[in-house]
């Protein structure tokens, strides 16, 4: 009974495990993201009410933060959305572009990466910047679920003295400095151009990865790249859709550490979450600063105290 019960669950189990995307994965992970994956955002009408609809896997309680920088003089906006990132596999494109007869003309989408000073710890956020076909107001829609996330978007030029006061109140305040849409992108010298938004978006093919024993006990890098490096080999190629190479496991010099922590170069985010979703206990998730002699490595991992 318990062989075929077994037998059961394998091959029940592991067709759904492999089905599961990266974004249900990090969703899945609390210890891990802690944040939000948007997975969509389209335009919706509702009653001639007009929405920005964002979908994915939210958490509200971390949505509460939610920014809105807009200029009265400009027919754009910025909704800043802490604890955020993009699923890579269902949004594969730094922009989108909506109708001549649609409200907003095109939606950018920035994600930024910041470096905590104090623990060393990455946070994340996204910035949707909104270029409107006219002046728009928006406002953010309550409640907000953990599948969808709306902006209730108003014709400035439509609205009397009385609607416009509700309709910027209290989400809403005036911010001269907004960030260039994707056409001004293209004529300008801006630090954010074109080029470096669609690296930040450039989905790499390969991983090299170093496993680092920093734990003081014997044979554990060792240990995790058999695992990762032949039990879950496959299974993370095809989560992440790139190859993944480990190129060195070796013992930390002159450094030991009580809690693993993952380092990662730009663009390489999110398979550091996604390992650190396979590796017991939790791991700080922190941005590589020395690259120095590091050209072919992409994600060290320093194994502490804490990885049994």
């Amino acid at each position: 009974m318990y062989r075929f019960l077994k037998l059961f669950l394998t091959i029940n189990l592991v067709p759904f495990l492999l089905s599961l995307s990266f974004g249900d994965l990090l969703a899945q992970n609390d210890s891990v993201s802690k944040g939000n994956i948007i997975k969509e955002i389209t335009l919706s009408k509702e009653r001639k009410t007009n929405f920005i609809v964002i979908r994915g896997d939210l958490k509200p309680s971390q949505l509460e933060g939610i920014i809105i920088k807009q200029s009265d003089q400009q027919k754009k906006f910025i909704i800043s959305l802490p604890g955020t990132l993009i699923d890579p596999e269902a949004i594969t494109a730094p922009f989108i572009s909506f109708g001549p007869d649609d409200p907003v003309s095109n939606i950018q989408i920035l994600e930024n990466i910041n470096e905590q000073e104090a623990n060393e710890e990455v946070s994340f956020s996204v910035d949707l910047v909104v270029k409107g076909n006219s002046v728009l107001i928006p406002k953010i829609s309550q409640p907000i679920t953990s599948k969808e996330l709306k902006i209730k978007i108003s014709d400035a030029s439509k609205l009397d003295d009385v609607e416009l006061a509700i309709a910027t109140e209290p989400e809403t305040f005036i911010e001269e400095d907004i960030v260039v849409d994707g056409d001004e992108m293209k004529e300008s010298n801006s630090e954010m151009d074109v080029a470096a938004i669609l690296k930040k978006y450039q989905k790499p093919s390969i991983m090299q990865i170093s496993i680092l024993n920093a734990s003081g006990r014997a044979k554990r890098a060792y240990k995790l790249s058999v695992y990762l490096g032949k039990l879950r080999k496959r299974y993370i190629e095809e989560t992440l859709g790139m190859k993944m190479d480990i190129v060195n496991i070796s013992n930390a010099m002159n450094k030991k550490s009580t809690k693993t922590a993952i380092y990662f170069k730009e663009s390489f985010i999110k398979p550091a979450l996604f390992l650190s979703s396979l590796i017991p206990g939790d791991q700080r998730i922190i941005p590589m600063k020395n690259k120095e002699g590091k050209i072919d490595l992409d994600i060290e991992i320093y194994i502490g105290t804490d990885y049994k």
